[in-house]
């Protein structure tokens, strides 16, 4: 069901740009039942070797985590509603420990995607400037020389490296992985 909630996601984020409230409201609904109704199993969430569900909290938990980690990026506009919404429907799948990692994964291969983009059309230097703007705006609350949601070098969808994040992670876990995050 996941892999379903991903791929449609996936393919409205790169045609439109956007993934629809109705969408994310279903695979919220979904991750919840799942982790409520679901055999308990390991109680370790569907990432993990021995999967079973998690419970109500934990997923709920693993939403809130998942909406929290990407908002200062969105209050910064470098990352779109729907992107950090995404990662807040997924989290109420994993729960709030792999929610972090798929995160980490997600970001990791969005980065290697951006460099291979920006090599691709000699862009590096402007995106290096961007990005110091960026980072000066997080670090001392000024605003930045430039808006990320208009002045971007290239604007890729972050969806794409959420769903590859999360298949990468859930490999790595299913194939007996250590969690990235221990709490």
């Amino acid at each position: 069901m996941l892999t379903i909630f991903m791929a449609f996601a996936v393919v409205e984020d790169i045609r439109h740009r956007r993934v629809s409230n109705s969408q994310l409201f279903w695979m919220v609904c979904s991750g919840l039942a799942l982790n409520v109704l679901g055999p308990t199993g390991s109680g370790e969430g569907l990432l993990a070797n021995h999967s079973g569900a998690l419970g109500g909290r934990a997923a709920l938990v693993g939403g809130l985590t998942g909406l929290v980690l990407l908002l200062p990026f969105y209050l910064v506009r470098a990352f779109g509603a729907g992107d950090i919404k995404l990662l807040a429907a997924l989290g109420c799948f994993v729960g709030p420990v792999e929610i972090i990692s798929v995160t980490l994964y997600a970001l990791l291969i969005s980065g290697l995607l951006a460099v291979g983009r920006l090599l691709w059309i000699h862009k590096t230097r402007h995106a290096l400037a961007n990005i110091s703007g960026l980072l000066s705006r997080l670090t001392t609350g000024n605003k930045p020389a430039f808006d990320p949601s208009t002045q971007s070098v290239e604007r890729l969808p972050f969806v794409p490296a959420i769903a590859v994040g999360s298949l990468a992670y859930g490999f790595w876990r299913w194939s007996g992985g250590a969690p990235l995050i221990h709490f």
